[in-house]
């Protein structure tokens, strides 16, 4: 676990390792999402992005800090039934789980858990 709340402490940043495109630019992230907030707390979170920029990328991937497992207790197995989805959605849908297997976020697996994607627009656009 890293902790940013002591400036005392030596800061240690693990490495992440995967297929990355490149580190963030900080300045454009700190230009573009921090406009609503007052000069003080701005300037704070700037330098905590500066000081940690190292663990934020560009793409998704994986890390290999922690593992973790899900305990689904005596649960049976969920599953739902696929449905539908017009050609520009299922192209949309293919394109992404394409892009995340080739980013190591997601890998194929065989299991009696199954859900249907639910595709979600980012507040003020449409995906499609």
């Amino acid at each position: 676990m890293i902790n940013v709340s002591s400036k005392d402490e030596e800061d240690e940043v693990p490495e992440m390792e995967g297929r990355w495109n490149g580190v963030v630019n900080v300045e454009e992230l700190i230009r573009e999402k921090t406009l609503h907030l007052e000069s003080p707390e701005r300037e704070e979170l700037s330098g905590l992005l500066y000081r940690f920029q190292s663990v934020f990328r560009n793409s998704p991937g994986r890390t290999n800090v922690l593992e973790h497992d899900v305990d689904v207790g005596e649960a049976e197995p969920g599953r739902q039934c696929p449905y539908r989805v017009n050609p520009k959605k299922a192209d949309l849908i293919r394109k992404e789980i394409q892009y995340m297997l080739e980013h190591d976020v997601i890998e194929s697996c065989q299991s009696e858990w199954a859900s249907p994607v639910t595709l979600v627009d980012k507040p003020g656009q449409s995906a499609l």
